[in-house]
């Protein structure tokens, strides 16, 4: 009973239970540090978008925006 995907994957990694119901998002973040977590994807899923902002200084500065544009 985490309050966040992020913290139920680390309560699952420690043994604390048998089964993990998480965010798409952090089994894959996971597999890319190299701890990969076996899934299963049901059938029916829930859509979950979340927003993202582009602050204008930081962009700006980084000269990034057309690639934060695409990925946001």
């Amino acid at each position: 009973m985490d309050p966040n995907g992020r913290q139920s994957v680390s309560t699952f990694e420690r043994g604390t239970a048998d089964a993990l119901v998480t965010y798409e998002n952090e089994l894959l973040l996971r597999k890319k540090a190299g701890k990969p977590i076996p899934y299963v994807i049901p059938p029916s899923t829930l859509l979950i978008e979340s927003p993202a902002a582009l602050v204008d200084s930081n962009v700006d500065a980084h000269k990034n925006r057309e690639v934060a544009r695409r990925h946001s």
